[in-house]
C-alpha cells in the first residue's frame, strides 16, 4: 500500500536532433522524422539522439523490491548520496566546465560544441 518516488540522477547529454540519425531512420522506412524548428530556434523531433549515459544513480527506496538494474551498472544508494552526486555534476564538475566552454566558443564564433571540441586551444582550457 506504499508508493515511493525514488530520487534519480543521470549523467547524459542530449544534443539537438542529428541529421544522420534522421537519415538512418528514413533508410529503415520510418518516415516523418524531420525536426520542427520553433521561432526561438529550438528543435523538436520525433526521435532523440543521445550519448550513452556515463552513470545513473537511483535512491534505493522501493517498498516492494526493485529491478536488478545494478547488473547493468546502475548505482543504488540513499537520497543524500544521490543529491551529492547531482551537486557534483551540476555545480562543481561537468556543467560549469561545459558552460564556460560554450561562452568561449560563442566569443570565438563557434555555433556547435562539437566544433569547439576540435579546437585544441579551447580543449586545453
Amino acid at each position: 500500500s506504499k508508493v515511493t518516488f525514488p530520487w534519480t540522477m543521470i549523467d547524459k547529454i542530449t544534443p539537438r536532433p542529428s541529421k544522420s540519425v534522421e537519415e538512418k531512420l528514413e533508410k529503415l522506412g520510418i518516415n516523418g522524422m524531420e525536426p520542427i524548428i520553433t521561432g526561438k530556434n529550438t528543435y523538436i523531433a520525433p526521435f532523440v539522439n543521445t550519448e550513452g549515459p556515463q552513470y545513473l544513480v537511483i535512491e534505493d527506496d522501493f517498498p516492494n523490491g526493485r529491478p536488478r538494474l545494478e547488473k547493468s551498472g546502475v548505482y543504488f544508494t540513499d537520497r543524500e548520496t544521490v543529491e551529492k552526486v547531482e551537486r557534483m555534476k551540476v555545480c562543481t564538475c561537468l556543467n560549469p566546465l561545459h558552460t564556460s566552454m560554450a561562452v568561449f566558443g560563442c566569443l570565438l564564433g563557434y555555433t556547435l560544441i562539437a566544433d569547439e571540441m576540435k579546437d585544441r586551444e579551447i580543449v586545453k582550457l
